[in-house]
């Protein structure tokens, strides 16, 4: 798997980890962030003193902080403590490790296989597909130049009949 595929994977799962928060109220995120981060002193002081804040873009929830003096931010990429005078420091990467496994259970996710792209269910679904096909003729006319004859024959070319000799599929 490339790196770019390891980045993708890891933000799917922070994508549905914070589309799982976003139906929460604040006072379940405070207690699940009370939980997820009872290990970490200053993230869980600020945690248990302040006020949770959402940030959305385009309908879509991109950031939720928690802000006292300082701040516990949860974003597609992990859970940060960020000192108010400091910069971030990621208390807990999402990523197919143990920890973001016991969030998705502590947030009752499907854990079958949370890092799946299938569904649990087959649906249906209409994807276009553009069919490219090669094939040959030899089309005979009456013309006084090259030019002339390419121009008549390209122009005839959808009344002749053709074996494909080589066909190719692509999604359009």
């Amino acid at each position: 798997m490339s790196q770019v595929d390891e980045v993708l994977k890891k933000v799917k799962i922070g994508i549905r980890i914070m589309e799982k928060l976003n139906t929460m109220t604040d006072a379940e995120i405070k207690e699940f962030l009370a939980d997820v981060l009872e290990h970490d002193k200053p993230s869980h002081e600020v945690v248990t003193n302040g006020v949770i804040a959402r940030k959305i873009q385009s309908e879509k929830l991109e950031r939720i902080s928690v802000d006292h003096y300082n701040d516990v931010r949860i974003d597609v990429h992990g859970i940060q403590f960020v000192h108010e005078h400091g910069s971030p420091r990621m208390v807990i990467p999402f990523g197919d490790d143990f920890i973001t496994r016991a969030i998705y259970q502590r947030l009752e996710l499907e854990m079958n296989d949370p890092y799946s792209e299938r569904s649990a269910e087959a649906r249906e679904y209409e994807i276009e597909v553009c069919r490219i096909s090669f094939a040959h003729a030899t089309i005979k006319v009456m013309a006084h130049s090259q030019e002339e004859a390419e121009s008549l024959a390209l122009d005839e070319a959808g009344d002749h009949t053709y074996s494909e000799h080589d066909v190719d599929y692509q999604i359009s």
